[in-house]
């Protein structure tokens, strides 16, 4: 996708911004969840808030770290 014009389409806009950000952290060498998509999916389509979106990713993180220090 093209870099789109924020301003005319904010909707298309936010995609590729999401796009973009999912290519840097693949480069960076993380390969995001199906849970993850799955949210992201949702966020993108107006389902949840960006609160919403930032609290279930927040809620694995925690959730793993937990689990990696009792193991």
């Amino acid at each position: 996708m093209k870099n789109p014009d924020p301003i005319s389409n904010p909707t298309v806009n936010a995609a590729w911004a999401h796009e973009q950000a999912l290519a840097s952290a693949r480069i960076e060498g993380f390969e995001p969840s199906a849970e993850f998509m799955k949210d992201a999916a949702e966020l993108e389509a107006g389902h949840i808030s960006e609160a919403e979106f930032l609290a279930r990713v927040e809620r694995r993180a925690a959730a793993k770290n937990a689990g990696e220090a009792h193991g």
